[in-house]
């Protein structure tokens, strides 16, 4: 999770515009959708279409599979919901996911 760049404007030119120069090149980390994703973890068996709820509360733009304990394949089955994604894998494993 981010946390937004306050400036705290004090009325010398200086001390301002440095800070909006900060503002202006934090921007691009801030608002990178990367930046507010998480990690969650799942249980997948071959085959099988499964749920797997990733708690962001928005719609996910994608995600990276982290750790997995075997070699598979993890896809996304049908377009992600506020709620869920419902991935398959082609043989069993478990994991995490950076949902973002």
């Amino acid at each position: 999770m981010t946390v937004p760049f306050r400036r705290i404007r004090t009325g010398d030119k200086y001390i301002d515009a440095v800070q909006d120069n900060v503002n202006e090149a934090l921007r691009p980390v801030i608002e990178n959708p990367l930046m507010r994703g998480g990690l969650v973890e799942f249980q997948l068996a071959s085959g099988v279409d499964t749920k797997v709820p990733h708690r962001l509360g928005t719609v996910p733009q994608g995600f990276f599979v982290i750790s997995p304990d075997s070699a598979a394949r993890v896809w996304q089955v049908d377009p992600p919901t506020k709620l869920f994604l419902i991935l398959r894998s082609d043989a069993q494993v478990s994991g995490s996911l950076y949902v973002f």
